[in-house]
């Protein structure tokens, strides 16, 4: 997309963690192939790094986990409250970038 268009923003969000509901454990310690949701987060961040790509850190800051299950319709999907909470995360930290300067 950059190199279709310089002057757009992109951002990587990285969304909440779940939890471990109904057999399907989507928790902060659930590994898939042996890594967990977070180490495969810690390489994709690398990646947007080092491409200027600003990184969004929802599971690690929006508080939607395994220990606020309230925000939760099942194991990793948000409710209505949860979208609201989810919403308003990423909306709080989008505005703190400016565009890219046009030319």
């Amino acid at each position: 997309m950059l190199s279709q268009n310089a002057n757009m923003t992109v951002f990587l969000i990285l969304d909440h963690m779940g939890r471990d509901y109904n057999s399907v454990n989507c928790s902060s310690t659930a590994t898939r192939n042996g890594l967990t949701q977070f180490e495969y987060y810690s390489e994709i961040e690398k990646v947007a790094n080092s491409m200027g790509i600003p990184v969004i850190r929802e599971y690690a800051e929006s508080q939607i986990c395994e220990n606020t299950p309230q925000y939760l319709y099942d194991n990793i999907h948000c409710n209505a409250l949860g979208a609201k909470q989810s919403a308003n995360f990423i909306w709080s930290r989008m505005k703190t970038y400016f565009p890219n300067a046009v030319q």
